[in-house]
């Protein structure tokens, strides 16, 4: 008498911060492959390996679901990490999932990407002693890497998804291809990824402001990539940093007495050059207007035109974003940009440069602070 085949389970795990065709066509193929009687996907609350989630568990959760049902996969959604309350290991999910399948032959499903990092997991012993690696190529994988942990690899290569890359687009309300279309309706109809904050910022913006604004965000987010820094607080400072630019001068001088903020020589400045006011202006208004509450993001927003002698990351990032962004062209700006993906310390400098240069040609005044910084970066 034949003995009845096992039940097949896979388990797939990630932060999934956005879901995105990456994973669906690991999961159909996984399905394909082994035509299992359960599909768990496992949504991270965090991972011990990454950085906060850009949005809520019950967001990405909810993006999820959508994206898996477009692509047809008949998965369950398991809130397992949700109801711990705290991070989870691997070790720990997949022993969860063998209490509730014991008899069941379970897979974890992953890219080959995570193959090499696998040894450096927690447990690796308890996760192999109760699950076989179920893994598809990424392109360039070494065919014999891996081998060690008895996996079995999915048939063909699947994309190389960046979620990082995928988050930048969506930060500056692009649509990038790789975002499910179910997963974009979610995006849009609960402004994640900056929708809320992007969408209140150029509402008070004219459209050439607007376009300047979205480009400042798209350099921001490239710089902060090529710096592995965090491209959200970037994406976010770059959004508020023109939001009082279109305000006349009087109400920038109004706004700045009314609200008390410390701005150097700022009787010179209302006389002289009060649309450098807007810089102020803007970071206090998207304080009060679109809750905009983290100190850097708002410091980085306030600096962006003249920039400060002791400009951290973020301000760098934002006061070349602004001058080099996509939008601008005078004579110089293309080399600009490519300096500020490749060193950011020398594009700062060469930016406050160029700014104290023009105004000298043009005959106009000089704001100390412009002045200061430009010495302090470029001695």
């Amino acid at each position: 008498m034949k003995r009845a085949a096992k039940r097949t389970v896979v388990v797939y795990g990630g932060t999934f911060d956005p879901p995105h065709e990456g994973h669906m066509l690991l999961l159909s193929a996984a399905a394909r492959r082994l035509r299992p009687a359960a599909v768990w996907l496992l949504p991270a609350l965090r991972s011990p390996l990454k950085s906060a989630p850009a949005e809520s568990f019950d967001d990405r959760t909810a993006m999820l679901r959508a994206a898996a049902a477009e692509a047809g996969v008949r998965a369950g959604v398991s809130l397992f990490e949700k109801r711990r309350g705290r991070t989870t290991y691997t070790w720990q999910a997949i022993e969860y999932f063998r209490s509730l399948h014991p008899r069941a032959e379970l897979y974890f499903l992953m890219g080959s990407d995570c193959l090499p990092g696998f040894p450096r997991w927690r447990r690796t012993d308890r996760i192999l002693a109760s699950a076989r690696l179920l893994v598809g190529r990424r392109a360039g994988f070494p065919r014999g890497a891996g081998r060690e942990f008895s996996p079995v690899f999915l048939d063909g290569t699947f994309p190389e998804e960046s979620s990082t890359s995928l988050r930048a687009a969506l930060y500056c309300g692009d649509a990038p291809a790789g975002v499910p279309a179910a997963a974009m309706r979610i995006i849009r109809r609960r402004g994640l990824y900056l929708g809320r904050l992007r969408e209140g910022a150029l509402r008070r913006l004219g459209p050439a402001r607007a376009r300047h604004t979205l480009a400042c965000a798209r350099l921001a987010c490239a710089i902060a990539a090529a710096r592995g820094t965090d491209p959200r607080a970037a994406a976010a400072a770059a959004l508020i940093h023109d939001y009082a630019k279109e305000m006349k001068p009087e109400e920038l001088v109004r706004e700045s007495r009314r609200r008390g903020l410390r701005i150097p020589c700022f009787g010179e400045t209302a006389r002289r050059a009060p649309q450098l006011l807007h810089s102020w202006v803007s970071a206090a208004l998207a304080r009060e207007e679109l809750g905009v509450d983290d100190p850097a993001v708002l410091r980085a927003a306030a600096r962006h035109t003249l920039g400060h002698p002791s400009m951290g990351e973020l301000d760098r990032t934002v006061f070349v974003a602004d001058m080099a962004a996509g939008d601008r062209s005078f004579p110089g700006v293309a080399g600009l940009r490519r300096l500020a993906l490749r060193d950011l310390d020398a594009a700062a400098a060469l930016a406050a440069r160029l700014k104290v240069d023009w105004l000298r040609r043009s005959g106009k005044w000089i704001h100390p602070l412009g002045l200061e910084t430009c010495l302090r970066l470029d001695p």
